[in-house]
């Protein structure tokens, strides 16, 4: 009756002429904690991912990584201009499952809990490269440089804004 995928939604349109009604949820984070996540998490495994080519400089990546960004935020609005949404922030998932739980279920129609959601223990630690996912919040304040939160802003400080989250916090 019911079915989830992660997805962009490239199929979105194959969907409706096979007469579904897709109802989407985008997940979002601030931008400077993916940037921060993915470096970390490169760093973590000992060789570049995400894309990253090895002859690029930190700055160069980060300039193309927030072009994509930057892409799949500008796909993801398009797309819930079109067909019924919610938004959902990571920050919020992670500091209040069970109100972001309650108001997805209200809006889908169905019951869902937060207890069985987040990974723990091995497959978290495999995936991650905080202590908790409470510290991954905000981690962009340490991790990234000026010039790294710069560039950062000045590529998707609209859409940050548009999502609630500030270009200017410090």
């Amino acid at each position: 009756m019911y079915y989830a995928e992660k997805t962009w939604a490239d199929d979105l349109e194959l969907l409706g002429r096979a007469g579904v009604e897709p109802r989407l949820i985008n997940l979002v984070r601030d931008p400077r904690d993916v940037a921060a996540s993915v470096r970390a998490f490169d760093e973590k495994r000992g060789h570049f991912g995400f894309g990253r080519l090895h002859d690029q400089t930190d700055a160069e990546f980060l300039a193309v990584l927030v072009g994509r960004m930057k892409q799949g935020l500008e796909r993801m609005h398009r797309r819930a201009i079109r067909h019924d949404h919610a938004w959902v922030r990571y920050e919020d998932l992670v500091r209040d499952p069970d109100r972001v739980a309650l108001r997805l279920s209200t809006w889908l129609g169905v019951e869902l809990s937060a207890d069985g959601g987040a990974p723990r223990g091995r497959d978290y630690r495999r995936h991650s490269t905080t202590k908790s996912q409470a510290a991954s919040i905000g981690r962009w304040r340490k991790d990234l440089s000026s010039s790294d939160i710069a560039i950062i802003e000045m590529g998707l400080g609209g859409e940050m804004l548009r999502l609630g989250y500030s270009d200017n916090e410090r």
